[in-house]
C-alpha cells in the first residue's frame, strides 16, 4: 500500500520497546518463518522486478525509505514516541539534573563485548576489525563536556567503564540502560558520535540525528552512505610490508575498501585507530557546525573536494562504472557524496589525498 511494506530480516529486534513503535509503520515478522519466506523472495525477485523492492542489497539502505515513500533527508520522524512516554523519559533526566533545554550526546563505541556474551558459542571475532578502544575518546568526551554538552555512554553491554569524574559525563550502559531508554535518549539527544554499528540507525533513521562516525570501516559504504547529516572518518589502512599508512587511492586500486579483517590481514593491512587528538578536532568540527560557528577556508575545503574527486576519478574508470553512474550520479551528471568526511580529519591526516 501507500503506507506499509512488507520487510523481512532474519534477525530478530532485540529492543522490545522500538519492536512495538516500529511495527506501526512496518509489518514485521518475527522467528524460524523469517528466512525461508526472505529465500523465498529472493529467488523470485530474480525473475520478476516486483519483488526486488522487498530485497536489501549493498548501497540500497534507502530502498526502505523509498518504498515507505519517504526520503533519508525528509524531516518526518518514523517512530513517533507517545507523549506519556516522553514524559517518563524526561522525568529520568530530571533525576539526574538534566533539564529540557540542555544537550545530550549519545557517545557509542563498538567493542567485542555483546557479541560474545550473547553468542558465546559462536566465533565472531571475524568482526573484530571494527571495534575500537573506547579509552581514545576521553578527550573528545571531556571538550564536549568544557562545551557545555551531556555525554551519555551508550551500549548493552560493554568491555570498559570509561573513567570522566564528571556530572555531565553519564555512564548509562553500567547504571541505567533499558530498551525504553534507548529510545528515549534516542529521541531526546541532540546528536551521537560513535563508531559504526547498529545502534547509530535509531537515532538517525528514526528521528534524523546527526551523526559524527568515528574510526570508519570498512570505508566505502561510509564514502557512499546516503545519510547526508553524518560527517565521518575513517581508520587507517596500514600496509605491513611498506611499513605506511595507505592513501584512498590506493585502498581503492588493491580493492580493499569492501573488505573484512580477516581478507585485509590476508592482504597485509592492518587498520589503525583515529587518534585522542583527531577525535578533539572532529568533535571540534561537529560541534561548531551543530552550533551554526562552522567557517572553514577554501584550502580546508578543497581537502574534501579533493578527496571525492579521487573517489569519483576511481569509479568512472572500473568496470562497476554503470552501476555507480545509474545509483550516485545527480540530476547534474555529478557524483552526490550526502554523507561527508571530516575536514579536521583529512587536515590531520593529508596523506590520505597524497598523490
Amino acid at each position: 500500500t501507500n503506507h506499509f511494506d512488507i520487510f523481512f530480516t532474519q534477525k530478530i529486534i532485540s529492543n522490545n520497546f522500538y519492536l512495538k513503535l516500529i511495527k506501526k509503520k512496518i509489518f514485521v515478522i518475527e522467528g524460524i518463518f523469517v528466512f525461508p519466506v526472505f529465500k523465498i523472495f529472493s529467488i523470485l525477485s530474480l525473475k520478476f522486478s516486483f519483488f526486488k523492492r522487498f530485497i536489501l542489497n549493498p548501497f540500497e539502505e534507502d530502498k526502505i525509505f523509498g518504498n515507505m515513500k519517504l526520503d533519508y533527508d525528509d524531516k518526518k520522524i518514523i517512530s513517533e514516541i507517545p507523549k506519556k512516554f516522553i514524559d517518563e523519559g524526561e522525568s529520568f533526566l530530571k533525576n539526574l539534573g538534566i533539564t529540557k533545554s540542555d544537550n545530550i550526546i549519545l557517545l557509542y563505541v563498538r567493542d567485542a563485548a555483546y557479541l560474545k556474551e550473547i553468542f558465546p558459542n559462536i566465533d565472531y571475532s571475524y568482526h573484530d576489525y571494527r571495534n575500537s578502544d573506547i579509552e581514545n575518546y576521553i578527550h573528545a568526551v571531556n571538550y564536549a563536556i568544557e562545551r557545555g554538552y551531556y555525554v551519555f555512554r551508550m551500549g548493552a553491554i560493554v568491555e570498559k567503564q570509561l573513567d570522566i569524574k564528571n556530572k555531565k559525563f553519564i555512564d548509562y550502559s553500567n547504571l541505567y540502560r533499558s530498551d525504553f531508554l534507548d529510545i528515549f535518549l534516542a529521541y531526546r539527544c541532540s546528536f551521537v558520535i560513535g563508531t559504526p554499528a547498529g545502534y547509530d540507525a535509531i537515532p538517525y533513521l528514526s528521528f534524523k540525528k546527526p551523526i559524527l562516525t568515528t574510526n570508519g570501516c570498512p570505508a566505502l559504504p561510509l564514502i557512499f552512505s546516503p545519510r547526508s547529516n553524518m560527517i565521518y572518518s575513517l581508520k587507517h589502512y596500514h600496509c605491513k610490508i611498506e611499513k605506511r599508512n595507505l592513501t584512498i587511492k590506493e585502498m581503492l586500486e588493491r580493492n580493499l575498501v569492501n573488505m573484512n579483517g580477516p581478507d585485509l590481514l590476508k592482504n597485509n593491512i592492518t587498520l589503525h585507530e583515529n587518534s585522542p587528538e583527531d577525535l578533539k578536532v572532529m568533535v571540534n568540527e561537529f560541534l561548531d557546525q551543530f552550533e551554526g560557528k562552522l567557517d572553514f577556508s577554501k584550502e580546508k575545503i578543497e581537502l574534501r573536494n579533493i578527496f571525492n574527486k579521487t573517489v569519483c576519478d576511481y569509479f568512472v574508470n572500473t568496470k562497476d562504472r554503470r552501476f555507480y553512474e545509474e545509483n550516485l550520479l545527480n540530476k547534474k551528471n555529478q557524483y552526490r557524496f550526502r554523507s561527508k568526511i571530516s575536514i579536521n580529519f583529512l587536515k590531520n591526516n593529508s596523506y590520505l589525498i597524497d598523490n
